[in-house]
């Protein structure tokens, strides 16, 4: 509410750190070797249980 539809500079608002690059990008995530062994599990079963249609 406090910003209302302007731009964070009309409100007296500033951003809490510098806007930067991602660090890693999201095709990452489809190379098995850039998986976190915590989601290796989880990604498998929600891709496996997908009807294909």
């Amino acid at each position: 509410m406090r910003k209302g539809n302007r731009l964070p500079d009309e409100a007296g608002m500033a951003l809490r750190r510098p806007p930067a690059r991602p660090r890693a990008s999201p095709l990452g995530l489809l190379a098995p070797s850039g998986i976190h062994p915590a989601w290796r599990n989880f990604l498998d079963v929600a891709y496996w249980t997908v009807e294909l249609g």
